[in-house]
């Protein structure tokens, strides 16, 4: 009797491959938010110590030109601040993305490899009973004798 073969294997293989570049990808893309989640604490702390300083400095006297000059830098940082919190919602917006494709590509792989299952099963069952009819036959020919 031939060996069992699938006979979508090289679909499943295909399957396989996407589905772990798929999951390089959203590896990639959660590193990325890590990243910008470090970032974005970064410049949120930068802004607390830049107000902390400016309001332990001096006593709280301040002259116009050092007033205008932190509320530039506070600005600045805060500007920072949106860009990198829209970056974040960005990245999010990627990461669920490829966590969508990544579900599907999983699903399609699943169902492959439930239908080599099922072909296997067949194929075992055959086998079962081309044994068994050899047995039955080999039985009757040596109660003939």
């Amino acid at each position: 009797m031939r060996r069992f073969k699938f006979s979508l294997e090289t679909v499943l293989r295909v399957k396989k491959s996407l589905e772990e570049k798929i999951q390089l990808e959203f590896s990639a893309q959660l590193e990325k938010k890590a990243l910008c989640l470090r970032g974005l604490a970064f410049l949120e702390k930068g802004l607390e110590e830049m107000v902390a300083a400016q309001i332990g400095g001096r006593d709280g006297r301040l002259n116009a030109a050092e007033i205008a000059l932190f509320e530039a830098g506070r600005r600045a940082q805060i500007e920072k601040l949106g860009w990198q919190r829209g970056q974040l919602a960005h990245i999010e917006a990627e990461l669920e993305a490829k966590r969508l494709e990544l579900v599907a590509a999983s699903r399609e792989r699943k169902v492959l490899e439930k239908l080599e299952e099922g072909q296997f099963e067949g194929y075992l069952e055959k086998l079962n009973r081309e044994e068994q009819a050899f047995l039955d036959e080999l039985a009757s020919h040596n109660s003939t004798r």
